[in-house]
């Protein structure tokens, strides 16, 4: 019930307040728990470094495989266009044996996460000495 006022004739509305701040605790400790237990990307490690082996020495201008990625997304290897870089290694696979070096060119503008998947794809099909040369704007 509520309680009287001193005159006695109306009752007296009590305030209830309610502290934001064990509120605001408990969203700040929910938004470092999920920082903590999220993963936002995937560091990987990509070696660019170029291989030295006893061949490599007499590789001529020849023996280089040139990969160029242009800005709107077309790729040509050795001067012939393919859709993509997996169809291009598909072709080469088949009609070379070797894995002579490989030089990744690629326009100013051009993403930089292209270049990576280009020269992920290129150590995976076995390709190691991957060098990468990028047009200057």
């Amino acid at each position: 019930m509520a309680a009287l006022s001193r005159t006695g004739l109306t009752p007296r509305k009590t305030r209830v307040v309610l502290s934001l701040t064990p509120l605001i605790d408990v969203v700040f400790i929910l938004l470092v728990f999920f920082m903590l237990v999220s993963q936002f990307a995937s560091w990987r490690h990509i070696d660019l470094t170029p291989q030295v082996s006893a061949s490599s020495g007499s590789a001529g201008p020849s023996d280089l495989m040139v990969v160029d990625l242009a800005a709107d997304g077309s790729i040509q290897v050795d001067g012939a266009p393919y859709e993509t870089l997996a169809a291009a290694l598909r072709v080469m696979a088949a009609t070379t044996a070797t894995r002579g070096p490989v030089e990744v060119r690629s326009e100013a503008d051009v993403p930089i996460q292209a270049v990576v998947d280009s020269v992920e794809a290129l150590a995976a099909a076995g390709y190691g000495d991957v060098r990468v040369q990028a047009e200057r704007p």
